[in-house]
């Protein structure tokens, strides 16, 4: 479990605890027993078949794909899926940028989440607000022109996926649901849990939330259902053409590296095993990836504790055929998951973090280490570096700006700049008596960016034992062009 994922089932548990004054064992149960409401049904009378693509051909310039596919590096989930054949039925039309994040663009339209002051909770711990369960919120589509349609509305939230003219989203946390581009036909798939999506393929991975523990590839033009391996493997990620799933063999005492193809195609293929420490090794799991050519480097350990720290772990690589597995980084080494491979004149370098308290709960998404130990896997030599090492695939607030690191680079890219962070609020440096402005869902869509400032307040009366509460004040969403000084605002809740 990665600290992405534990951090909020750890922030949902204590937040609901805090409230309620119940148990933890008491809080999973209600957390498992309340999710059976019936899903709202679609009003399919209207005929709206064509709407979600009335401005398609308003595509965006060729100079911009040619922006993306230069500059979409720093999100992996945010790189553009390759255009299909021009032979090809589905053609560039079935092009999707940024699938499975919170907007997502389809055919030149860009879609999202249109939430109210009502679907958010009002306050939580760190900072983090989640959207409710069972509420409705609406499906907006925004057009190239900056003109927004609402699509509809429907329990959901969060992350989106788009496969053959179809949203893939989750009312609940155990539950998945399709519908068509207005809202209309859709497909209920029970205890299944999103993992990725190949659009140019039509295929969607699931696993399921609940046992028995299976792996599953939803075919999109027809809903239809193949289980495609069985086993308690965890998704990781996606690289390249393949997904990454970690399998913790505890009867062994090994931890394996999974591959499945994206197009759901062949089988699932065991790529890198090692054995592990029998003491806590059992509680260990694949955590990032990074592809340099056709070598895979991952790193692996557990998180422990209230605070969701990560304890210890190591980072290997094979290549993407299986061969070649190598310890790159030993055993009980790092000190948290974050990482990054680079490509350089004297070799591969590894920057790790070993000496600084690692990865754990934090006001913002992620943040910056202020230094990190760098190998250099040629000469085996380690040395110490100050750079700022953060997450992969995600932004920081360093220097007064947001940032992204690059991908398989030791270098920042400016997201949001100095001044317009300064405008808008943000900090890392909070007070009893002040507000708090955190960025949070950024995405990178080409050379456009969307995200959220989120302003809150200390709640002490919610405070979790060392856990610090916050009241949301308000949420707002904003469109700008990467590189400009200015954000526009869509709206807010």
């Amino acid at each position: 479990m990665n600290r992405k994922k534990y951090f909020y089932i750890a922030a949902l548990l204590f937040t609901f605890i805090s409230l309620s004054g119940c148990s933890i064992q008491e809080a999973i149960s209600e957390k498992l027993e309340g999710s059976s409401q019936e899903q709202r049904e679609q009003d399919d009378d209207e005929d709206d078949e064509d709407r979600p693509h009335r401005k398609e051909e308003n595509r965006r310039s060729q100079e911009e794909e040619d922006f993306d596919s230069k500059n979409g590096g720093i999100f992996a989930h945010m790189n553009a899926e390759e255009e299909s054949d021009a032979s090809s039925p589905k053609s560039s039309q079935a092009r999707t940028i940024n699938n499975g994040g919170t907007v997502v663009r389809y055919k030149g339209n860009d879609y999202y989440w249109k939430y109210s002051s009502d679907s958010v909770e009002p306050d939580g711990l760190f900072n983090w607000f989640y959207p409710k369960e069972n509420v409705e919120n609406q499906l907006a589509c925004r057009y190239p022109d900056g003109t927004e349609e609402i699509l509809f509305t429907a329990i959901g939230k969060g992350d989106i996926y788009i496969v053959e003219d179809r949203i893939y989203m989750s009312p609940r946390y155990d539950l998945l649901q399709s519908v068509d581009l207005s809202g209309g036909s859709p497909l209920t798939y029970e205890n299944m849990e999103l993992c990725t999506a190949n659009d140019e393929a039509g295929t969607v991975i699931v696993k399921t939330f609940a046992p028995p523990h299976q792996i599953h590839v939803i075919d999109g033009r027809d809903g239809s259902v193949r289980q495609i391996y069985e086993g308690e493997a965890e998704f990781v990620d996606t690289a390249g053409e393949y997904a990454y799933f970690s399998l913790n063999d505890t009867n062994a005492n090994q931890l394996a590296l999974l591959q499945l193809r994206t197009d759901g195609s062949g089988e699932m293929k065991e790529i890198d095993r090692f054995s592990y420490p029998p003491d806590y090794g059992s509680r260990y799991s694949v955590l990032e990836i990074s592809l340099l050519g056709d070598i895979l480097y991952y790193s692996y350990g557990f998180y422990d504790g209230t605070g969701g720290y990560f304890q210890i772990g190591g980072i290997n690589s094979v290549k993407t055929d299986g061969s070649d597995a190598r310890v790159c980084i030993e055993p009980e080494i790092i000190h948290a998951e974050e990482f990054l491979a680079e490509e350089t004149g004297e070799g591969v370098l590894i920057y790790y973090v070993e000496d600084e308290e690692g990865s754990y709960i934090s006001d913002w998404s992620d943040y910056a280490y202020s230094g990190c130990t760098v190998k250099n896997l040629k000469t085996g030599l380690t040395e110490k570096s100050s750079f700022p090492l953060s997450r992969q695939k995600s932004y920081v607030y360093l220097n007064g700006a947001v940032s992204g690191i690059m991908e398989n680079k030791a270098v920042y890219e400016t997201l949001i700049p100095q001044d317009l962070a300064s405008s808008l609020g943000c900090t890392t440096v909070y007070r009893e008596d002040a507000d708090t402005v955190i960025i949070r869902n950024l995405e990178r869509i080409g050379g456009e960016i969307y995200f959220v400032a989120e302003k809150s307040r200390r709640y002490p009366e919610g405070d979790v034992g060392w856990r610090p509460a916050y009241q949301r004040i308000r949420s707002d969403f904003y469109h700008m062009n990467l590189g400009d000084s200015q954000a526009e605002l869509i709206y807010s809740y």
